[in-house]
């Protein structure tokens, strides 16, 4: 586990979205990978605007990362957005990716 990760872990624990937001700017990819998943973790404003953002990259692997982050903050503009991405998206991984975020934004709101 690399310091990094460590401290990505800690801020999201604390739900410091805004400090995590800037290591998805690293040039290691997996620093930017562990970034993604820190921000589904804490959620909020800060990290839903980010991974918006990045669910739009021209970067396969960067876009299923961030909607599957997506996913776990939940969230009713995040159910649109995937909706819309349904019928407009042609990637097959990517629309898996899309139907199991949308999912589990659906069973996060059926359980609260």
């Amino acid at each position: 586990m690399s310091k990094k990760f460590e401290k990505l872990e800690k801020l999201a624990a604390k739900g410091k979205g805004s400090a995590i937001v800037r290591f998805i700017k690293s040039k290691d990819p997996e620093v930017v990978k562990d970034a993604i998943a820190a921000l589904g973790k804490c959620g909020g404003e800060d990290a839903i605007n980010a991974l918006t953002g990045l669910s739009n990259s021209s970067i396969k692997d960067l876009r299923i990362a961030a909607i599957n982050a997506l996913g776990k903050c939940g969230g009713s503009y995040n159910t649109t957005l995937f909706s819309h991405d349904l019928s407009t998206e042609k990637d097959p991984e990517v629309l898996e990716a899309i139907k199991s975020a949308l999912g589990e934004i659906r069973t996060r709101i059926k359980t609260e």
